[in-house]
């Protein structure tokens, strides 16, 4: 009996201490995951806090947002005022805001109350409306149209400065232009990115053909006029010319050769060995005329990609042009595209140095 009352007292005792265990660690949990902005010390005395819009959910593409002092130490007064918990939501963050105080980094959504803060998940527990309420505000009054330039090694974008009244030129013009769409196998190297009030347009280099809102087999031509305004931002945007300008002859200048606006980008040969060896012995022989510009590489193409491949354009197959350039080996690359609906692939492609040798030539199915 007493044996029997021993055992039933440790029993006891093993799934009290189980319990206490498990609230002890359930209390920890709760008390890290449901967190104040407090956790990084900020000096509260000084309400600074910056407010950045982001571009279609995309974190590389912030926007910045002045504030009054008045506006500041408000917002500085909502963000102490938040509270996080853990994020059991199914919705995928879909930040618009991007706030920084102190050392913390915040990015907060519009419909889930969703918060990334210092690059971890939480859902907003308390808070979020109000902010969301006086952040909504300040972005509603924006002139959203926005170009950016973006590099593609670094994934980063930056911002090409356009004054209200050419945002509201841009706008004028893309209300009355031709949204409509042809479906192409044809890839568009994202060299510029232009925003305006939700619509998205990817632009390899100002060429006639842009992706429409995100659809890398979308793609709509561009008319002139937008392209001129744009052309006319990008260069006064103080962007520097690339690297791969030829010899100048007097009167000629790097921004007219060379900027990306001119639609001359740049290459490295050894990345076309394999081409270079496998075509290059064919048509070798070949001679092309004295390359100073953009127009005639392609003018060269089209002649030698007719002699040789019996590869021209017409009018059922209308063909669109890249040229880029190999500054250390004085060569011009030329491709062209089958622009087509429902013709997958499709073209041709030129390496000939700018005296006119040819150093590869072939088509591609």
């Amino acid at each position: 009996m007493i044996k029997d009352t021993k055992r039933g007292i440790f029993i006891l005792a093993e799934v009290v201490s189980f319990i206490v265990f498990i609230l002890l660690c359930l209390g920890i949990f709760l008390l890290f995951e449901n967190k104040s902005v407090d956790d990084n010390e900020i000096n509260a005395d000084v309400k600074k806090v910056s407010l950045q819009y982001v571009i279609n959910y995309d974190l590389n593409m912030n926007v910045s947002v002045s504030l009054e002092k008045e506006e500041m130490e408000e917002l500085f007064d909502l963000v102490k005022s938040l509270e996080f918990g853990a994020s059991e939501t199914k919705c995928v963050i879909e930040p618009v805001y991007y706030l920084e105080y102190g050392e913390n980094k915040l990015y907060l959504d519009e419909t889930c109350g969703l918060a990334l803060y210092n690059d971890k998940e939480y859902s907003v527990t308390k808070g979020g409306e109000k902010i969301t309420d006086f952040l909504k505000k300040k972005i509603d009054i924006l002139n959203k149209v926005y170009l950016f330039k973006f590099d593609q090694n670094t994934g980063k974008a930056e911002i090409i400065e356009i004054d209200d009244d050419g945002k509201n030129q841009i706008r004028s013009i893309w209300s009355n232009h031709s949204k409509e769409t042809m479906t192409m196998n044809l890839a568009i190297l994202l060299q510029y990115y232009l925003y305006i009030d939700g619509d998205v347009i990817g632009i390899d280099e100002l060429d006639d053909y842009v992706s429409y809102n995100a659809a890398a087999s979308h793609v709509m031509m561009l008319n002139q006029e937008m392209r001129d305004i744009l052309n006319n931002y990008i260069k006064n945007s103080g962007d520097e010319c690339c690297s791969c300008c030829p010899n100048l002859k007097p009167g000629e200048s790097c921004i007219d050769l060379c900027c990306p606006c001119s639609g001359i980008g740049e290459f490295k040969i050894e990345d076309y060995k394999k081409e270079i060896e496998e075509f290059g012995p064919l048509f070798n022989k070949n001679k092309g005329a004295d390359i100073k510009t953009r127009e005639d590489a392609i003018e060269d193409a089209k002649k030698l990609w007719k002699d040789c491949l019996k590869f021209e354009e017409n009018e059922k197959y209308p063909l669109t042009y890249k040229v880029s350039y190999d500054d250390e080996n004085d060569c011009y690359l030329v491709r062209a595209n089958v622009m087509a609906e429902n013709i997958l692939g499709g073209g041709a492609s030129l390496i000939i140095k700018s005296n006119g040798e040819v150093i590869a030539l072939w088509g591609e199915n």
